[in-house]
């Protein structure tokens, strides 16, 4: 639910129809409405708090000529492997990939491997450099770039 809300928010949707697209989503799940609040609440606060935050600021601020959300794409590694960037921003001579993760608990090792396939797929794409980075939206000063070689 945080992705959708945050591609809404990126895309600068009015937060009244993030917020009752966050509701109408998650009336699917059949939660009670005690469930429902607390949910929608904490995915909203997420969301605002991403969107508030100084490295949000700091991304908008950098001029990108470009920004993407939801990026699809397929990569041949020892298999095929299909995925979706949460944020692709693109610049003249390179692009930065940002991965979102509201996960209470932080398993950093199977995020930098992931991280790691979403490099090398934008770096294929594009042929620019590439840097990447896992945004813990619980707790955003864990943020650290990562520069694909």
């Amino acid at each position: 639910m945080c992705h959708l809300l945050l591609e809404y928010a990126i895309k600068e949707i009015a937060y009244d129809s993030v917020k009752e697209l966050a509701k109408k989503e998650l009336k699917v799940a059949q939660l009670t409405n005690s469930e429902l609040k607390i949910f929608t609440d904490s995915a909203l606060n997420l969301t605002t708090n991403f969107t508030k935050s100084s490295f949000y600021k700091a991304l908008l601020d950098s001029k990108p000529t470009l920004i993407e959300s939801e990026v699809a794409f397929s990569l041949r590694l020892d298999q095929i492997v299909n995925g979706s960037i949460d944020l692709l921003l693109h610049y003249p001579d390179h692009l930065k990939v940002v991965d979102f993760k509201s996960d209470a608990i932080i398993y950093n090792e199977n995020h930098l491997e992931q991280l790691k396939i979403y490099s090398k797929a934008v770096k294929e794409l594009y042929n620019k450099e590439v840097m990447s980075c896992i945004a813990y939206l619980r707790d955003l000063s864990l943020i650290s770039w990562v520069k694909e070689s």
